[in-house]
C-alpha cells in the first residue's frame, strides 16, 4: 500500500495529477494507510487527517505530502522529474525580465520573471535553514521552477543558473553561489536527492 501512495505522491509533486485527484486517491485509503504507518511518527497525522472535512483542499494537499513525504526516496523524485522533462521535450524559456524577489520568513525566495514567450515565470528557492522538513512539494534546499523541482545538477539547472548570473542582482547574486556551491550539494544529499 505504501509503494502505491509514493507513486501518487510523487506523480502530485509533478503535477501529473491534481489536488482533487490526490485526495480522491489518498483520502477514502487512510484506514489502509494505517496498518502499514502505525510505527512511523506520521500516525497521529494520520488520524487528524481523516477527521478533516476538506473544505480546504490546499490545507489537505499539504497534509497528505507532510505524512507521505518522510517516506519517500527523494532520488527517486529527481529521476521521475528528470524522466518527466525527457518525456514531453520540456524547455527552459530564458529570462527576459526579471523582478524584484520575495524573500519569506520560512526561508524561500521567490523571484517572479518574464521569459521570453512573454509569459509569467517563477523560480522559487527555498534555503536550508531547517534540513530536518522532507516535504515532496516543499523540499528544503531545493529550487524550483514554475513549481516544479529543478533537478540537481541537471541541463535544466545549468541553464537557469546561467541564466541568472546574466541578470543578478544582489540576492540573485548570492542564489547563483550557493547553487554552484558544494553546500547545495551537501543539502542535496543529506536530503536523498543525490
Amino acid at each position: 500500500m505504501i509503494e502505491e501512495i509514493k507513486k501518487i505522491i510523487i506523480a502530485h509533486a509533478l503535477h501529473q495529477i491534481s489536488v482533487e485527484e490526490l485526495e480522491k486517491h489518498i483520502v477514502p485509503k487512510l484506514d489502509d494507510f494505517e496498518a502499514d504507518l502505525k510505527d512511523h511518527d506520521e500516525y497521529n497525522l494520520i488520524k487528524r487527517l481523516k477527521n478533516h472535512k476538506h473544505e480546504d483542499s490546499k490545507e489537505a494537499c499539504w497534509k497528505i505530502h507532510a505524512l507521505f513525504s518522510p517516506l519517500l526516496d527523494m532520488r527517486e523524485l529527481e529521476e521521475e522529474r528528470l524522466k518527466q522533462i525527457e518525456d514531453t521535450e520540456e524547455q527552459y524559456i530564458p529570462i527576459k525580465k526579471m523582478g524584484s524577489p520575495q524573500e519569506w520568513l520560512s526561508g524561500t525566495t521567490t523571484f517572479e520573471y518574464t521569459g521570453m514567450d512573454e509569459k509569467k515565470h517563477q523560480f522559487i528557492i527555498n534555503h536550508p535553514y531547517n534540513r530536518i522538513i522532507k516535504h515532496s512539494l516543499n523540499l528544503v534546499g531545493a529550487i524550483y521552477l514554475d513549481n516544479k523541482i529543478v533537478p540537481v545538477r541537471s541541463k535544466l539547472e545549468c541553464l537557469l543558473i546561467e541564466d541568472l548570473k546574466k541578470v543578478s542582482r544582489g540576492s540573485a547574486t548570492s542564489i547563483v553561489d550557493f547553487i554552484s556551491s558544494e553546500q547545495y550539494l551537501q543539502v542535496a544529499k543529506e536530503l536523498g536527492r543525490i
